[in-house]
């Protein structure tokens, strides 16, 4: 059973990670990273890998096969409702919330300018501080772990430890962060 929670972050981190990176607009950015969803399925995965091998070995003599099926791929494993809200929620809630956020990153890592910052470990850090902090549906120490997970899958070796580090350096003054950044926000 897919986790829908971690897959819209997932998504959203993906789709953080292009806005960040290029001058794509954001509705366009969300829209095409709800119909990508269907990469979760290996039939999907499996023929984009086949149709881009054969192109570049091919280039653009490339023959695609059409014996591969993609009528097996069904409404039902795009990304579902539920995972499409909570994507949208979390990106339009970095990206509104990031003239915020990006301030408290630094304070807990140092070392780094967030412009530096590798672009997936930035956004794994905005989207972990905006959820516990501005839904409240996510306790720290689950934003920590998610984002911990998100790290393993999409950053470098090293990115596990960093996000850990400062999530956990941040959660340790969790009450101050929260009134910080979202004052109208009811201490628990």
């Amino acid at each position: 059973m897919v986790d829908i929670r971690r897959l819209a972050r997932g998504v959203a981190l993906q789709a953080l990670y292009e806005i960040d990176s290029t001058t794509h607009p954001t509705g366009e950015v969300l829209t095409y990273r709800d119909a990508a969803a269907a990469l979760q399925n290996i039939d999907v995965r499996l023929l984009a890998y086949v149709a881009l091998r054969e192109f570049h070995i091919e280039g653009d003599e490339a023959k695609f096969d059409e014996d591969l099926e993609t009528s097996t791929i069904v409404e039902d494993q795009l990304l579902p409702q539920p995972a499409q809200d909570l994507t949208h929620k979390l990106v339009k809630g970095v990206l509104e919330h990031r003239a915020k956020l990006d301030p408290v990153i630094q304070r807990y890592a140092p070392e780094w300018a967030v412009d530096q910052m590798a672009v997936v470990d930035r956004n794994i850090l905005r989207i972990a501080i905006f959820e516990c902090v501005f839904t409240k549906e996510t306790p720290i120490k689950v934003a920590i772990n998610e984002a911990v997970e998100l790290a393993k899958t999409f950053g470098s070796d090293s990115a596990p430890a960093f996000v850990n580090g400062v999530l956990g350096s941040l959660a340790d003054n969790y009450d101050q962060v929260a009134a910080e950044l979202n004052p109208k926000q009811e201490p628990e």
